[in-house]
């Protein structure tokens, strides 16, 4: 007659397989790719509550004054009220995805809720040069100089160069007058 055998190793076996299974479905729910159900739409009247509650926090109860973008009256103000709407299901579905874990960060209205990502492009973040620009165009006063000592940092706040941050709000023709100060600020002789 044999010997019984012993069970030691069939159940290391079952405890790594146990294991293995945990950690991979770990990793599939935390996978950037899990989905994650969309959270319940909220009802009509809750967002056009949140909207008169977020226009009377960031002032736009009206188009600001002289700016053809946002006039229109009530029509725009549906156009709005509709932007605001699907830029709240994006937040909605971003923190249910951070609720599962799938992100580190939540979203939250800004001022820029009413905003669609081109007009947000456009109003906010403004002109951008090309890159390049200047050293094609043959300016070499701010490229480093080969021995020059550069300071590891600099308070430009202590040089009077610049002022607190200022929210320019919808006015894109509010920074031609910015523009030319700091054109005037990095082209002036220095001290």
């Amino acid at each position: 007659m044999r010997p019984p055998r012993s069970l030691a190793p069939a159940a290391a076996a079952l405890l790594a397989l146990t294991v293995a299974l945990a950690l991979a479905s770990a990793a599939a729910a935390r996978h950037p790719y899990a989905t994650v159900p969309p959270p319940a739409e909220r009802a009509d009247a809750e967002v056009r509550r949140m909207y008169a509650a977020w226009k009377s926090e960031h002032g736009r109860q009206r188009a600001p004054a002289g700016n053809c973008d946002l006039a229109g009256g009530e029509e725009e103000d549906r156009l709005r009220l509709e932007v605001f709407r699907d830029n709240l299901r994006y937040i909605d579905a971003h923190n249910a995805e951070a609720d599962a874990g799938l992100h580190t960060f939540r979203l939250g209205l800004t001022p820029f809720a009413d905003l669609t990502v081109e007009e947000y492009r456009g109003r906010v973040l403004g002109f951008r040069g090309r890159r390049g620009a200047a050293r094609r165009a043959g300016i070499t006063r701010y490229l480093r100089r080969h021995g020059g000592q550069l300071p590891d940092a600099v308070d430009w706040r202590l040089l009077g160069a610049v002022t607190e941050v200022k929210n320019q709000e919808q006015c894109g023709p509010c920074s031609a007058p910015c523009c030319s100060l700091m054109l005037y600020l990095i082209t002036s002789p220095t001290k």
